[in-house]
């Protein structure tokens, strides 16, 4: 899998996910599912050999949250970049309005 980084000035490189393994590469690979699922499932039957049902239940819930809730509308990465973009639009216009008003006060 590759994962976009470094962006500035609408320069991207990409980067190979195994880059960051063991953390936090783990939740950039294909099997990231299947890894919540099977850890989930695992929890879920120690909590019953604890007699824990309730935690066993809320761990089998945590299965259906990384399928289907944790699934976000917009791609945040996406957000990410657009936010940056954003501050340094407002950046550069926070600078240029004290550049002037530091020209005005001199004068």
């Amino acid at each position: 899998m590759l994962l976009m980084a470094g962006i500035r000035a609408n320069q991207h490189t990409w980067h190979e996910s195994e880059r960051y393994l063991p953390y936090p590469g783990t939740f950039f690979q294909d099997d990231f599912l299947e890894r919540v699922t099977h850890a989930c499932t695992i929890f879920a039957a120690d909590y019953l050999t604890k007699n824990e049902p309730e935690n066993a239940r809320e761990s089998l819930n945590n299965i259906y949250h990384a399928h289907y809730l944790a699934n976000p509308e917009k791609d945040p990465f996406q957000s990410f970049v657009g936010f940056q973009r954003k501050w340094e639009e407002m950046m550069g216009i926070s600078v240029k309005s004290e550049h002037k008003s530091k020209r005005e006060c001199s004068a």
